[in-house]
């Protein structure tokens, strides 16, 4: 008898890897005739006699029942009918998901990524807050602004805690920060969350720039809902300390994706705890692999993150971007087009540029199957990727690069597997 984590993870592979099928472009049974009204009342009795009539569409118009897979044949034989106007299937229909945004074209990353394909399925995650812990956002950006998410248990402005949660006016999130002058720490803790370098602003536009709005750019998901948790200054230098209380703000009001552009070469026991918390609160962590082409940072180097790296135009591992046995997955990070302070849109390169292209991705799947736990969000995200090295894992590339269509095609079900050590 097979043991039954056994049976579980090969049941759950052959659901990740069947061959994905073209998709159907005609509804299986179905066909569409026009009758003509000089015979309309004789024909109307003969056709409820010889199908089954699903529904009437118009005056003369019907959609009849048919044997799966003879649509095509039927609605030949039934045009040869003088009586009848026209016979057809059903033809399904797909929105048209190439965007507006001008400057689309300039995006080389997102057709590397599969997003093309991916956006004919989901393109909105407004169902779940995804956080960004960064350096804050520029609040009135165009391709920005609609994207906030928003408390709206608080009232802007008021110098008023209205829900009672610790946090005056978070209307959009919260600025974790603390000064270091003359040896002393100062808080600065308010709902200040504006950029004042940048850095988080290009983040959230790889995330969430909004889609097909005819205005710059275009995220992965098109329409978000972005907590914006700013714990880094203007040099981009923040305390643990406040990574953490940003990590427990976001998890207290319902991010599901937290997305960590940023760390450290040291591991940490409180950090660490921080990250289990959001693992056991059913919380997407991912993080970024780090920029000195060695050991991977932390906190993507703990197990329950989703470390990502970067990789060029040629879908190869940039040379900075740091790799070893804790990396999961790599995403374009090289000359990638993002939103921006001061001027609207500007090209940053780094794993920081890469983690959100994970993020969005996972943001887009959990919208899909939003009972998946992290654990089956990583599973799905890692095994259906693009091998970029020897087929499976490998320190350099992980198990490859991101693939969204995949992604959204392949693991439309949760994923039963054991976790996956690192």
């Amino acid at each position: 008898m097979v043991p039954r984590l056994i049976f579980y993870m090969l049941f759950s592979i052959s659901i990740l890897f069947i061959p994905k099928l073209n998709p159907p472009t005609i509804v299986p049974g179905r066909v569409l005739i026009r009758i003509s009204a000089t015979a309309s009342a004789r024909i109307h009795d003969q056709l409820t006699q010889d199908f089954t009539v699903q529904s009437q569409l118009g005056t003369d118009v019907y959609s009849i029942q048919i044997p799966i897979g003879e649509e095509r044949l039927t609605a030949q034989r039934l045009s040869i009918n003088p009586d009848i106007v026209y016979a057809q299937p059903d033809h399904i229909v797909t929105a048209q998901t190439t965007p507006n945004d001008p400057r689309y074209n300039d995006q080389w990353n997102l057709a590397h990524v599969g997003m093309p394909a991916a956006w004919k399925l989901v393109t909105d995650t407004t169902a779940l807050p995804i956080a960004i812990l960064d350096s804050g956002v520029a609040v009135d950006h165009p391709d920005l602004a609609e994207q906030l998410w928003t408390n709206d248990n608080e009232i802007p402005n008021n110098q008023i805690d209205d829900d009672q949660n610790g946090f005056v006016d978070d209307v959009h999130g919260w600025h974790f920060f603390q000064t270091f002058r003359g040896g002393q720490a100062t808080p600065r803790n308010n709902g200040d969350i504006s950029d004042p370098n940048g850095h988080g602003t290009h983040v959230s536009g790889i995330v969430g720039a909004i889609g097909n709005n005819n205005t710059g750019i275009i995220g992965i998901t098109w329409r978000a809902q972005l907590m914006i948790v700013r714990v880094l200054d203007e040099d981009l230098v923040g305390a643990e300390s406040d990574i953490i209380r940003g990590l427990q703000y976001a998890i207290d009001n319902g991010a599901k994706v937290i997305n960590l552009s940023l760390g450290m070469d040291e591991p940490s026991p409180a950090l660490a705890e921080a990250i289990a918390e959001a693992d056991s609160q059913g919380v997407v962590v991912v993080a970024a692999a780090g920029n000195n082409s060695g050991a991977i940072a932390y906190p993507a180097a703990y197990p329950s993150v989703i470390a990502v790296g970067a990789s060029n135009q040629q879908d190869q591992r940039a040379d900075f971007s740091a790799y070893g046995p804790t990396l999961d997955l790599l995403a374009p990070g090289v000359d990638i087009l993002s939103t921006w302070n001061g001027v609207p849109y500007f090209t940053r390169s780094g794993t920081s540029m890469a983690t959100p292209h994970v993020t969005g991705i996972a943001a887009l799947y959990l919208t899909q199957s939003p009972q998946s736990t992290p654990t089956q969000v990583r599973s799905c995200l890692t095994f259906s990727a693009t091998d970029l090295a020897r087929p499976g894992y490998d320190e350099k590339t992980g198990w490859g690069l991101i693939n969204a269509a995949r992604v959204l095609n392949r693991c439309q079900r949760p994923i039963y597997l054991p976790l996956l050590l690192k």
